[in-house]
């Protein structure tokens, strides 16, 4: 446990410290049963710590924000001509000790106390910081005139010395929430921005409002290990990832969410989300999206992590439904349930064939029993509907449906659990979930 301290310093029943005003880093080691085992302290008189980060030796990154000018960390001063300025420091994860402390010093054209910078370690220890201009999670505030820099280091982690520092691009207002490396080295950076987008690359583009910077646009920067962007992407359908993960298979899952309502003039507070996964493949083609929840309050962000090969969790909050179950309504909007849910990874992944969810409407979806097929204005040849268990093993097939646009399945003799439904030989899958009968 690490947390910045001051004045009575009490776990339990213990008092570990009384630091008469001074601020401290509390590193605490507790037992599986939640008391405490050991603990150091070391003085860190920040004016506030915004992310920590823990190296494969057992020591912690931690960044964060000082003013004034000088930052005491241990027995190590960082000094800085801005204020408010960024430390970075590593410490020692049993004595406490600092091994290395700086302060990058970002443009001064963003130097913005609502910026919260971006800290991820990277596979070798590698450090990637970025310095967003204006945004906090997945806000962003004001609708500056001039256009501000979105810069990103690249720092060992072991040494504290950077290895390149890069403007990826220029921006009204942004904040880059994730970033994951890929297995050649090249970095996918995710977050949201408004207005007016100037990528290093040349790339010119618009979000979905240049003049309401309450409507942020996702956005998606592919860069080389050296730092040099190659490519931005942009999403208009409201969508905003807040987490990326990138899976063995070449694919890539977003996690965040999406607008219920785009309307231009709508306020913050007048803007609903709901919580999304999408997954990619290597050439950025939709697979498939999994809608986690229809509503959740706008300036909360989904937390998605891997914990395996095959399994992810999500949390976040939410009121109505929860994967398509109601599971406890609220009419009040800001009284929301906190969740965390484990996903298979199979269960949001396409099995081979010509993925296309967006062709045909499939509902309900979940179902217990009947399946309503609109085929709207689509043709799939042999009019063959096929079911395929997440396997890729077919459990059920149907044809002879003539000429009929609109028609329904029964799928009450299959178990509950994840299917993908398939019109034609070669038509489009789209996942269906089978529930067990209430």
């Amino acid at each position: 446990m690490i947390s910045l301290v001051t004045d009575e310093v009490i776990i339990g029943e213990d008092t570990l410290a009384i630091l008469s005003n001074s601020k401290h880093l509390l590193i605490a080691h507790l037992n599986p049963d939640g008391a405490l085992s050991s603990h150091t302290l070391t003085r860190f008189n920040a004016s506030r710590i915004q992310s920590i980060q823990r190296l494969s030796d057992g020591n912690f990154v931690v960044a964060g924000q000082f003013r004034n000018g000088a930052l005491r960390v241990g027995d190590q001063l960082v000094t800085s001509e801005l204020s408010p300025a960024y430390v970075l420091a590593n410490i020692n994860g049993t004595s406490g000790a600092t091994e290395w402390v700086q302060s990058p010093t970002p443009n001064p054209s963003f130097s913005n106390p609502l910026g919260d910078p971006l800290l991820k370690v990277l596979p070798g220890d590698q450090l990637v910081l970025v310095f967003s201009p204006g945004g906090y999670q997945i806000r962003c505030y004001g609708c500056p005139e001039e256009l501000r820099s979105i810069q990103v280091y690249r720092i060992d982690g072991q040494t504290g010395s950077t290895i390149w520092e890069k403007e990826i691009g220029r921006v009204g207002c942004a904040h880059i929430r994730d970033i994951t490396e890929l297995p050649n080295g090249d970095l996918y950076l995710v977050g949201s921005f408004s207005g007016e987008l100037e990528s290093a690359n040349g790339e010119k583009l618009t979000g979905l409002s240049t003049n309401n910077c309450s409507l942020i646009t996702g956005c998606l920067f592919k860069m080389t290990d050296n730092g040099d962007v190659y490519d931005v992407k942009v999403s208009k359908d409201g969508f905003t990832a807040h987490r990326i993960i990138h899976l063995a298979n070449q694919q890539y899952l977003l996690g965040g969410s999406i607008l219920s309502e785009s309307v231009n003039e709508a306020t913050p507070e007048e803007l609903s989300t709901g919580y999304v996964l999408k997954l990619y493949d290597q050439t950025d083609k939709l697979l498939y999206q999994e809608n986690l929840t229809p509503r959740s309050r706008w300036y909360n962000y989904l937390d998605v992590q891997k914990i395996d090969e095959q399994h992810i969790a999500c949390s976040g909050t939410f009121d109505g439904q929860l994967l398509g179950e109601e599971v406890y309504y609220l009419p009040n909007l800001y009284a929301q349930q906190s969740f965390v849910a484990k996903l298979t990874l199979s269960d949001i992944s396409i099995p081979p064939g010509n993925p296309d969810s967006a062709s045909v409407d499939i509902f309900p979806n979940p179902t217990s029993d009947l399946i309503n097929i609109d085929l709207g204005d689509q043709f799939f040849g042999d009019r063959l509907i096929q079911i395929f268990n997440i396997q890729g093993q077919q459990v059920f097939q149907q044809d002879g449906i003539g000429e009929r646009s609109k028609f329904n399945i029964s799928i009450d003799q299959l178990a509950p659990g994840i299917y993908f439904l398939q019109l034609g030989e070669d038509g489009p899958r789209t996942k269906i979930i089978k529930l067990g009968q209430r």
